[in-house]
């Protein structure tokens, strides 16, 4: 007999859309559970999506399997949807006492605009500040006592939702994260070992190319293929910024599991446009075009932007030497028109001029515009990729991050970065210090990093602390733990920079976990 996997679709407190409507009274238009009220896909969501959802809920579900309860529990009922809007949250409440039903709020947004929104849609209002789903029949029970209320109209817009990432069009779960990683790390054999999986023609050859690298998109299986270089062709001093197999960097422990190599490469190679990643700091962002340039055998070159950043270092000036004045390339103007992977990091917190610097580099004709050369123009080569990384200026943690123009944003194409599953998560820092530190982490003590990373990530969205928790914190952590106790390596990781308070409660987080 085959055996059925553990999905929400085969418990007991599994809620047909129909049934829903008898249980809480009203249905939100897609699947939910009873107990926890936590929605099976959405209103829009395909059969072969809400399966995925199913399995993976019911695989965390210490509840799993147990009989549906008589009556809702309203206070496990949860229906969240969405991270909590920090606008909603930080907004001075207005007449809160006044507001006896969610309709009467603010944050409340109408169950119409819910029921149309593009993509992710429920039948059902919804709370910006909690981002949870709201069912007519509980706004007066919502509205009793709750901190963020607030006398005002009712939203008629979805701006600030962000969905969690189960409702999102591509997510595929984690319940096997194992093939999730043969999936993103086995499929890529290292540079130094490979040959090729397309025929080399000698013009290829004449540009360096040894070798065509095949990537698959694992949802439609449609196939491109990125070149790998020779390093034969660099300059010893290029040469020396090839990423490695083995370097300190451990490009080859990337762990690509958002596909990223198969949408920057359809830009880079088909469609010849520059990627944007967007996505809260440590997310591996930067770490993924170095593992591009690995792939590729390619010079990575890393440009990190920020307010201090000056336009004569990325540019270039003019020098009086040997009693001439010479125009002298800049560290970005002198890589444009050479193979290679530039990645430029956060440059929208760079001064107005930086960011002007960069603009003509996206655009149709990717011409490099040197102002202070007698406005000469440089054409970036057939083989330099672009690449931008930055961190959402909607996100209040992100300080000095600016809002990119509408004509940037035309301009890039872009891609959000978000946490890998739990279990590629753990498989990560578990390679990472044991590439960089020799260290192999216990089982028991990388279950309590990541029983730690949920509460101090709750604590990052709602505001509570000013900082965000991603991989690269996690990984920090871990290595810390080989020579200190938990709360001194958090607090060296973190909290001891903090002001008091905000410390007080993430090292409080990490005290409920300690033995």
């Amino acid at each position: 007999m085959q055996d059925v996997k553990i999905s929400c679709l085969n418990c007991p407190s599994f809620l047909s859309p129909e049934k829903s409507v008898e249980f809480f009274q009203k249905s939100i238009g897609a699947p939910v559970c009873a107990r926890f009220g936590k929605p099976i896909g959405h209103r829009k969501s395909t059969v072969e999506q809400r399966k995925v959802i199913g399995e993976f809920y019911a695989s965390r579900c210490d509840q799993y399997g147990k009989p549906c309860p008589p009556i809702p529990n309203w206070k496990d009922v949860k229906f969240e949807v969405a991270l909590p809007d920090m606008v909603a949250r930080n907004g001075s409440p207005v007449d809160p006492d006044v507001v006896k039903s969610c309709s009467m709020c603010e944050n409340f947004i109408r169950e119409d605009v819910v029921y149309q929104n593009d993509g992710v849609a429920f039948s059902a209002g919804m709370c910006a500040a909690f981002g949870k789903l709201l069912l007519a029949n509980r706004y007066s029970e919502e509205a009793k006592g709750c901190e963020y209320r607030s006398r005002g109209t009712a939203r008629n817009h979805m701006t600030g939702i962000t969905f969690i990432r189960e409702y999102t069009p591509d997510f595929l779960g984690d319940n096997d994260p194992v093939l999730i990683l043969k999936r993103t790390r086995g499929e890529f054999i290292p540079p130094e070992d490979f040959k090729t999986d397309a025929p080399v023609s000698s013009g290829d050859e004449e540009d360096g190319i040894r070798g065509w690298r095949k990537i698959t998109d694992p949802k439609t299986g449609i196939e491109i293929f990125i070149p790998v270089f020779t390093d034969t062709i660099f300059t010893p001093e290029r040469r020396a910024m090839i990423p490695r197999t083995g370097d300190r960097e451990h490009p080859e422990d990337y762990v690509d599991h958002m596909q990223l190599t198969y949408k920057v490469g359809v830009l880079w190679h088909e469609l010849e446009e520059t990627p944007a990643l967007w996505g809260i700091s440590g997310t591996g962002k930067t770490e993924f075009f170095r593992y591009m340039a690995w792939l590729m055998n390619l010079p990575y070159h890393h440009f990190p932007i920020n307010y201090s950043s000056e336009l004569d270092d990325l540019e270039g000036k003019l020098l009086f030497i040997n009693q001439q004045t010479d125009f002298q390339l800049g560290r970005f103007s002198s890589e444009w028109t050479e193979p290679g992977v530039l990645g430029v990091d956060e440059w929208n917190t760079g001064k107005e001029d930086v960011q002007q610097f960069f603009r003509p580099l996206t655009e149709n004709s990717r011409r490099l515009i040197l102002d202070q050369w007698d406005g000469r123009h440089l054409a970036q080569g057939e083989f330099t990729y672009l690449g931008m990384s930055m961190n959402p200026p909607w996100d209040m943690r992100n300080i000095g991050a600016h809002e990119i123009s509408d004509a940037d944003s035309r301009r890039l194409n872009h891609i959000r970065v978000d946490l890998p599953p739990e279990e590629v998560e753990k498989e990560i820092i578990l390679r990472r210090v044991q590439s960089l530190d020799g260290y192999v982490i216990h089982p028991d003590r990388i279950d309590f990093v990541m029983k730690c990373a949920e509460d101090i990530r709750g604590l990052s969205e709602n505001g509570t602390i000013p900082i965000s928790w991603a991989i690269g914190p996690q990984i920090k952590v871990a290595r810390l733990l080989k020579y200190f106790e938990p709360i001194q390596a958090y607090g060296i990781a973190a909290a001891n920079f903090l002001e008091p308070q905000a410390a007080e409660r993430l090292l409080d987080a990490v005290k409920t976990h300690v033995e």
